[in-house]
């Protein structure tokens, strides 16, 4: 791996020619510098104009929140001890915050890559005192992250029930989004990612560190942008309750995939925006109350998405359809743990029919199952539920399903019913 003597957060502007936001990293590795710029565009011909009526200290503080949030991507790479920050300052606040969401979002790269966490990242604070935040009111409309999945259908289908004013938002559209936002009947909005293509290559020469990023953590700075762009008040997530369980313990840490998805996360991104960016857009999970089960429960009533929502990454791997039934490899842990939470409640047959394969029939796949559920290994790095719901849904797909059980069903069943009693 490239060896640095530090990681630099160059710059962050606002392009008008493009309507694009420009963020640029500085890697010194001896003698030889790597410079990345990301570039973050945003859809429509009023970007500009739009921007212009953003207050300066608004704009000031969003682009450096998106500067340090989308920087995880490339400090990464080097994981780098030295840290400078050319674009702005930091409080000993704001220093702690970046602190815990590129150790805590990372962990599982750490993991993966073997690498030791502690005591690894530090911010610099170089700024004693905070700014008073300019007031700058949205309209009571709400903005819905949405992926296309059953988390984020139902929560769209919460907010029409409620009656509120809302759009979508994406980063980057792929075919599922569409889709489904179609349906729902609401306007989706997405915000354009370009990861710098230099550090892409060094990624598949293998010259660099690569693996899990925080996500959710992108979406919630991106989707800030969105909602003071086009006058939003609410940032809505789709977020359960089930992302609060981590996945392993690593030195001290306990490694949540899900961290960026996690109630931990939604307090802290949520005190951190009110107090350095601004106080009128309130940010959080309309379905945190509510387990992976509970929300396939709830799905289960809106027929018209079944055969449109997938939960499959391969959705988002090149932004096309899978290969094999549209929308579903048929082989993650993704599409095995929604795949059995829908037998819980709906006939297998019609399961089937959505997913187009009966993955019980595939007994390569015990060896995920029995993760998913808990009797093998650790919950795979996958948004999954528990292994407490993988197992009650086994059980009830096993009850529903009693007179077409297969062989995966029944030795899945048999190795976990004592935690059942």
């Amino acid at each position: 791996m490239i060896k640095t003597d530090k990681f630099v957060f160059q710059k962050a502007v606002f392009n008008p020619a493009t309507s694009g936001f420009e963020f640029t990293y500085r890697v010194v590795s001896g003698g030889k510098e790597y410079v990345f710029t990301d570039n973050l565009i945003i859809p429509g011909p009023e970007v500009y104009a739009l921007w212009s009526k953003v207050p300066t200290q608004i704009q000031k503080a969003l682009l450096d929140s998106l500067h340090l949030m989308l920087g995880v991507q490339y400090w990464s790479m080097f994981v780098a001890e030295k840290i400078e920050i050319n674009s702005t300052e930091l409080t000993a606040e704001q220093a702690n915050f970046w602190k815990t969401v590129y150790t805590k979002g990372l962990g599982e790269f750490f993991y993966v890559n073997k690498i030791d966490w502690r005591g690894l990242v530090k911010f610099p604070s170089t700024k004693e005192t905070d700014m008073d935040l300019q007031p700058y009111p949205r309209a009571p409309r709400s903005l819905l992250a949405f992926g296309g999945g059953k988390d984020s259908i139902v929560a769209a289908a919460m907010l029409k029930e409620k009656g509120e004013d809302f759009s979508l938002f994406s980063l980057g559209a792929a075919a599922v989004q569409v889709e489904a936002a179609e349906i729902v009947g609401k306007k989706l909005i997405t915000p354009r990612r370009k990861v710098d293509p230099a550090a892409s290559s060094l990624i598949m020469a293998k010259e660099v560190y690569s693996g899990h990023i925080p996500y959710t953590a992108i979406y919630t700075f991106t989707g800030l942008l969105i909602a003071i762009l086009f006058d939003f008040s609410r940032l809505v997530f789709a977020n359960e309750k089930s992302a609060d369980e981590g996945n392993l313990d690593y030195l001290g840490m306990e490694v949540n995939h899900q961290w960026s998805k996690s109630s931990e996360f939604e307090v802290l991104v949520k005190k951190y925006i009110a107090n350095f960016v601004t106080k009128d857009i309130e940010t959080s999970s309309i379905i945190r109350e509510y387990s992976e089960l509970e929300i396939t429960r709830k799905f289960v009533d809106y027929p018209q998405y079944h055969h449109t929502f997938s939960s499959c990454n391969a959705n988002f791997a090149s932004g096309l359809k899978p290969p094999r039934s549209p929308y579903w490899c048929g082989r993650c842990a993704k599409c095995a743990f929604v795949f059995t939470a829908l037998v819980a409640y709906m006939p297998k047959d019609k399961v089937v029919s959505i997913v187009g394969k009966d993955m019980f029939a595939d007994e390569s796949l015990l060896p995920l199952f029995e993760q998913l559920a808990g009797v093998r290994d650790f919950k795979p790095f996958e948004c999954v539920g528990t292994g407490e719901e993988m197992r009650t849904a086994l059980s009830a797909a096993a009850t529903r399903n009693s007179a077409e059980n297969s062989i995966l069903l029944d030795s899945l069943i048999s190795r976990f019913t004592k935690y059942l009693d």
